[in-house]
């Protein structure tokens, strides 16, 4: 799937030249070559175009998992249910940690890349 939206950003392009772009967009120089440099910019707007907005995090919120295992402790719950709960706590943690990281790390990461890229174009 990836490879088939690298392949609607770019375009047609040779596999090696496609390649070139590929690792344009993750290392840390400009490339000299326009049209490979052009290439990683699609790539870079695409990405950046498919990252999900901060109100995404509201969705995956540990709070009413929090909430709960609070809940369950206090109320004399099975030893279980508290397991359970904290489980999906956890859970829940961690795909809140990684929404916000793709929320506010990658798009900032991207948009860092595409401006590097874009000031090696204008040089």
């Amino acid at each position: 799937m990836q490879r088939e939206q690298v392949r609607t950003a770019v375009g047609d392009l040779p596999p090696d030249q496609l390649l070139a772009a590929v690792r344009a967009t993750r290392s840390h120089a400009a490339v000299a070559d326009p049209v490979i440099r052009a290439a990683a910019l699609r790539i870079l707007q695409h990405r950046l175009a498919l990252v999900p907005s901060k109100a995404v995090l509201v969705l995956f919120s540990p709070v009413p998992a929090v909430t709960a295992l609070a809940t369950s402790g206090v109320m004399g719950a099975p030893e279980w249910t508290t397991w359970f709960i904290a489980g999906l706590t956890l859970l829940s943690g961690l795909c809140a940690g990684v929404l916000a990281w793709q929320a506010f790390y990658l798009p900032r990461r991207l948009t860092e890349r595409i401006r590097l890229l874009t000031a090696a174009d204008v040089s």
